[in-house]
């Protein structure tokens, strides 16, 4: 299916999966989220995640997609709810976006987007914006219900590796150094509605669009995928949320080569103060009012830092701090 058909089969969905605002909600006190903790959505889609959470906890996040369309939607979702100071969203692909340097408290993935051909190649890049210590992983998965036949595979045109059994994914997680602590899986009822969504979507499109060029193609593709779903997927497959520590949170072997005791692992706010957590276990706490650029900026703004060895740097303010300087309690 092309990006379009995908856009047109979706028009009418707030969430790319079967979730509900009252499954975003369990998943939030699932997993502590509290005020200020930083998550990134990466694939968010049109955000709808992210900006629950941000409304409900008082998160503050980064949500990434690639369709400059979901992006806009996820933006005017943000800003008509009143969270749209603490949540930016930024066009990019997924795969592309997480960088060593990241430390947020939770990395979310319920996306279709490529991350990775494999659930261990998703965990490395999941992992990898995640910060240093306690953090933890919401990553959305199709699995298999039972474990599928030739024909059901050939029915749904997949390989039988594409999708994991429950007890698969369990023993994949557990190889891979991570612990599965909690799991929301999609009532049958929700994922029903989240196909037929497609097929009521696409049907109003072609109404009004009979003349498309691409119409003939569109029609087919929804015909295969109401008899795919029907006769086969909704038996096989499911699909659900598995909430995941890595063991690797602790202290991830890359960053014990490459950080010094004083290098910057995390940063938070206050109303008052600037919080710097070390790699040593230090606590920096500077009054904001030492920095004129950094009290000006919005929340969203102040989270935009890149966590560098000895320094903290916000390319959109054009500042730079020292962690040298803010230990000895200089401005």
């Amino acid at each position: 299916m092309t990006t379009r058909f995908t856009h047109i089969a979706e028009a009418n969905h707030r969430s790319h999966n079967p979730l509900t605002t009252a499954h975003y909600h369990l998943l939030g006190e699932i997993c502590g989220f509290e005020e200020k903790q930083r998550v990134l959505d990466l694939a968010c889609g049109k955000g709808e995640g992210l900006v629950q959470w941000a409304l409900e906890f008082n998160v503050v996040g980064v949500g990434v997609d690639a369709s400059a369309e979901h992006i806009a939607a996820a933006q005017e979702r943000a800003y008509k709810l009143d969270v749209g100071n603490t949540t930016n969203f930024v066009v990019s692909e997924a795969a592309d976006y997480p960088e060593d340097h990241h430390a947020f408290d939770y990395v979310s993935f319920m996306g279709s987007a490529w991350l990775g051909n494999t659930l261990p190649a998703r965990l490395d890049k999941l992992r990898m914006a995640l910060k240093p210590r306690d953090g933890l992983l919401l990553l959305g998965e199709t699995y298999w219900r039972q474990a599928p036949t030739q024909a059901v595979c050939d029915a749904l045109g997949v390989e039988a590796s594409t999708f994991l059994t429950l007890t698969d994914l369990l023993q994949v997680v557990t190889r891979n150094n991570g612990e599965l602590v909690e799991m929301v899986l999609a009532e049958q009822h929700h994922i029903d509605r989240y196909e037929s969504q497609q097929w009521m979507a696409v049907s109003q499109f072609l109404n009004e669009n009979a003349d498309d060029a691409d119409a003939p193609e569109l029609q087919g593709w929804i015909n295969a995928n109401r008899q795919m779903y029907l006769t086969t997927g909704r038996d096989y497959l499911g699909w659900g949320v598995f909430v995941i520590r890595p063991a690797s949170a602790q202290v991830r072997p890359s960053q014990m080569e490459r950080q010094q005791p004083g290098q910057p692992i995390a940063v938070d706010f206050d109303s008052e103060m600037i919080w710097v957590s070390l790699a040593d276990g230090r606590i920096i706490g500077n009054p904001l009012q030492w920095y004129p650029r950094l009290m000006a900026a919005d929340a969203t703004s102040r989270q935009q830092a890149e966590l560098r060895a000895s320094s903290i740097h916000w390319f959109d303010l054009g500042l730079t701090l020292s962690i040298q300087q803010m230990l000895q309690g200089r401005g």
